[in-house]
Order: structure tokens, then sequence, then C-alpha cells
């Protein structure tokens, strides 16, 4: 009677064409066997079952073929069928776990210096090399480093920072990757195919997102698989043999989620409780993947965003010992709550309607200049009716009182001078009347901050709100505002006067709606006989504007309005 023998040891590779998804690895190791460019150490490194140890072995047998060295063995020479079975005396092949001592290696150097019995060259494969000591690495340096010209190495780990720094930079490093999941289905399928069993694709998918991207693993699942399922490999089978969650049961919980029934989601959760919480949360996070990877419509991406979010913050939980049933309800509510959302054109009213609606004891009028605005605040008005009836309405005195509340809290001395030089005349909706008596220490202080005020008294009383200075104060009887300056400030709508020099040498005309800046300075009482007129062709926009269009020096002169 013959023995079983398992699926991984069965379909081990024999050949590099049949290596699965290291072709890279590959292509680049046959084409140094048929150019005859050979090293001589080699080190292998990468995810358990990922094929290290198969490919030295298929490496070694190419360089003692005896037709070889070749990238292709011919399977017929005694050399190759003795290394198929290993058994050639001159590969030799060891446990760096079991083999890890000095003393070990020192009789691995002793060997080496004796030629190869029958092949071509004497093959030592050391596999799990990280694990040696420190003194074993040392000893095998200078033989590593130098070998006799007959002498190959072949180093195998899953650990390659575990390796000295003086061992890597005497070997060349070939790192084998993760297989992708696809080619590991295909092998699956393969083999199955082989040995005439009958299968189910979702259930093969299954076992090789299983796998984790190692074939040996992978195919001892399928042997295990194999046996639980007795007819052939289903996909309920599959799922029981794991402890996993049926792929129509997550189906089936999005679907609750989808319809926010928080009494279903709770049932389904108990059901769960036989299952480990964090793989439970691993297949939600799956059966996400392969829906946006199919394009699926049924969770639109923005959800499927907020799910993955829940199902991380849920693992997270489980590093300091949480609950499992409870954190697994936890994230299947949060999921639920994050379908809780308003539509982009509810929160485009909403924030419309707290953009139009500024505090104000009766409607602003607008003029013809705005039919724009005008025709946006009714659809607005008329959505959030409710909302608008609702909103307590502030007085003149409060919103005067929050504008110098705001200044203190943002420069205490600041708000201190507003205080003091601010007169609070009337507010109307629409503009804000204040009368100032600044000195001219006062009025530097607040040239230099009017940002800070206009910013804030925007926020209060609303963004295109006009400031006007209603009566001049003492300091502005001595240093009267310009009969432009108070027009600017008094209808915001009319245009400046033309400003001419008497000698026609610079001609300025302003045509221009007034500047609400420009308005905010002249009403905190800073007005343009404030700048030092023998100063002002020093200042740095002038210096600027007269380096831009550069005139003549005696073009340039100075008149006071």
């Amino acid at each position: 009677m013959q023995m079983y023998q398992a699926l991984a040891l069965k379909y081990r590779p024999k050949q590099f064409d049949m290596m699965v998804g290291q072709e890279g690895v590959v292509n680049t190791i046959k084409g140094a066997l048929k150019s005859q460019k050979l090293s001589h150490a080699y080190l292998f490194s990468g995810l358990r079952g990922s094929g290290k140890t198969t490919t030295a072995r298929i490496f070694a047998k190419a360089l003692i073929c005896q037709n070889g060295p070749s990238d292709k063995p011919c399977e017929t020479c005694e050399h190759c069928l003795s290394a198929n079975d290993g058994r050639h005396l001159d590969i030799v092949e060891m446990d760096g776990a079991s083999n890890r001592k000095i003393e070990d290696i020192r009789n691995l150097i002793e060997n080496s210096k004796y030629k190869p019995l029958s092949g071509r060259y004497k093959i030592y494969i050391i596999d799990e090399v990280h694990m040696l000591t420190k003194e074993a690495f040392n000893a095998l340096l200078k033989t590593l480093e130098e070998p006799p010209e007959y002498v190959k190495f072949i180093l195998a780990t899953t650990d390659p920072i575990k390796i000295p720094p003086t061992i890597l930079s005497r070997t060349i490093h070939f790192r084998f990757n993760k297989i992708p999941q696809k080619k590991v289905v295909e092998h699956l399928r393969w083999v199955l195919d082989n040995e005439k069993i009958s299968h189910e694709e979702e259930a093969l998918e299954i076992i090789a997102r299983s796998g984790d991207g190692s074939i040996r693993d992978t195919l001892t699942l399928l042997d295990q698989a194999i046996v639980y399922c007795k007819t052939g490999v289903t996909t309920e089978g599959t799922t029981q043999m794991l402890g996993l969650i049926d792929p129509a049961k997550i189906a089936e919980i999005f679907k609750v989620i989808m319809q926010k029934d928080r009494t279903k989601i709770l049932q389904i959760a108990k059901e769960l409780e036989n299952y480990d919480a964090e793989t439970v949360l691993t297949e939600l996070a799956e059966y996400l993947k392969s829906q946006f990877l199919k394009n699926d419509k049924t969770i639109p991406t923005f959800a499927m965003d907020r799910f993955m979010r829940a199902i991380a913050d849920a693992k997270s939980l489980f590093f300091i010992g949480t609950d499992g049933s409870f954190t697994l309800i936890l994230a299947l509510l949060k999921m639920i709550e994050a379908m809780e959302s308003e539509s982009i054109d509810d929160l485009i009213a909403k924030y419309e309607n707290q953009a139009i609606h500024t505090p104000k004891n009766e409607p602003r009028q607008h003029n013809a200049a705005q039919p724009i605005a005008q025709e946006a605040v009714v659809p607005s008005q008329t959505t959030d009716a409710e909302t608008q009836k609702s909103a307590p309405q502030e007085s003149n005195e409060e919103l005067w009182k929050k504008f110098i509340t705001k200044v203190y809290d943002r420069n205490l001395d600041l708000g201190k001078l507003l205080e003091k030089v601010l007169t609070f005349e009337s507010f109307d909706g629409a503009s804000i009347c204040w009368s100032s008596s600044a000195d001219d220490n006062e009025r530097d202080i607040l040239r230099r901050d009017y940002g800070i005020v206009s910013h804030i008294a925007k926020s209060v009383f609303g963004i295109n709100t006009v400031i006007k200075l209603v009566q001049a104060s003492k300091t502005l009887e001595t240093k009267p505002v310009s009969a432009n300056a108070i027009d600017t400030v008094v209808n915001t709508n009319e245009t400046s006067a033309d400003i001419h020099d008497n000698n026609d040498t610079i001609g300025i005309q302003v045509a221009s709606q007034a500047n609400d800046d420009d308005s905010l300075k002249v009403a905190l009482g800073l007005t343009p006989n404030d700048v030092n007129s023998e100063n002002l062709l020093e200042h740095p926009l002038v210096q600027k504007t007269i380096e831009l269009f550069k005139p003549n020096p005696e073009e340039v002169v100075l008149h006071n309005k």
C-alpha cells in the first residue's frame, strides 16, 4: 500500500519554471547560469513558504548537473537524481537553528577544504542562517569571503535583519516576495485538477487568503480542507474548518447596516459570539475590499471609508485587552452611525443659510447692484424658515458689547483703547455708526491694529457691513478730514473726486467704490492728514511705485489736498 504524501511535498517544484510568484529571482538566477557568471555566496530571504529552500535546492542541482551548469537540469543524470532524493554527497544542507554553535561552523570550514567527491562543486545550503551565534558568524566570515573555487554557499533566512552586515556584504542578496493571491489560487486549482478533486472557486480564494502568501501554508490548508469536506472542497466546509464566517453571512451584515436596522444588527452580533471577534473584523474588511475591486456600487465609497475606519479603531482596542464581543458590537453600531449623514444638498443649504443670515434688528435693504444676493436669500429662507423663527435676535447694544469683548479676547490693550475712544451710535443691519475721540498716539495704535478691528467687526456685524464715522472728535476738529474722505465714508457707492497736481506732473484718477478697509481707517479717526507729508516719500509702497514707474527725480512732487 502506497503511503499518502502531503501536497506540499508532492508538488514541490523540481525546476525553476515550476516556481510560483518569484519570477524576478528565478530569471536572475537562470541568467547567471546561462552566462556562467556565478558568485561564491548567495542569500535568500523572505516569508516562510515563499520558495527559498526550494530555489536553493534547484540551484544546487543546476550547478552539479552532468550537463550543466544549466538553467534546466536534465533530471536524468545521476547527479540530478541523487539531488532530488536528497542524498548527493556534495550538497550539504544544514539547519542553522540546530547547528548554530561555533564548533558546527568550524567543522563546515574544515570539510570545505576537501574537493567535491563526484560533482563539479561542493555546495553548502544553510537554512535559517540568522539563528547562528555571533561567534559562529565571525568564524564563517573569512571562508565566506574567499572560499575555495569549488565551494558555493547558499544561505536562507526569514529574518535578514538579524544577520550581521559583514555577512550581508559578502553575499548576493535575493528577496523573495509575498506570493500574490491570484497566483496562489491558480496553483491550488492546478493541484486539485491533477488530484481530480472537485472544488468551489470561493473556497479556493478563502484558503489562499488564509495562507497569507505562503505556498506551503496554503497547500497544508488545502490538505486539511480535502479531508474535512470529504466529497470536495466547498465554501461552507472551508469556512467551518477555518472558523470563518460564510461570505453570505457577511453580505447580510452589510445589508442590515445599509438599512440602519440596529435591532437586527444586535441579533447578528449575538450569533457571532462563537467566532473570534478580530477574525470577524478582518473578514468584514476583506469583503469591503472585494466589493470595491469589483466596482460594486451597493456600498458608496464614502461609506466604505467610514466602515474601514470603524474596523481599524475596533482592532486597535484588542491591544488593550477589551472584550471581543463588545468591541465587535461597538464597531457594527459605529458603521450604522456612519450612514447617518446629511446629503450634500442639505449641507449646502444649511451653510448657505448660516453665511447669509447675519445678526440684525430689521431686514437689510438690497439695492439694484445686488440682484444675485437677493435671489440667493430666497430659497435659503424658504428651506430653513423654522430655524429663522427660532433664532434669537440680539440687540444693537448686545452686538456692540460682543464686538468689544472679542477685541478684548484678541488683544487686551486694544480692547481697552477701543472702549475708551469709540462711542457706539447706531446699527441698521447694513452699516454701523460710531464716533472716535482718539488722539495722535492712540491713532498710531489703531493704525497698526486696524486689521484686527476690521476682522472682528465683520465677524460680529456681518461681512458686508459698512462702518461710518458720524461725528468728528476733538482731534478731528484740529485736523479735519478732507471732504473727499467724508464722502467716502458716508456714501460708499459714490466715486471719489479726481485728484490732479497743479503742474500736471502726475495725474491720478480715482473712480472706484470706497474700500471697506479705507472707510474703517477713517471711522477710527485715521485721516490722510495723520500721515507726515515729509516722510511720505520714504514709505515703502511709495518707494516701490517710484521704482516701478521710474520718473525723473524732479518730477516726483507731493501735493497736499
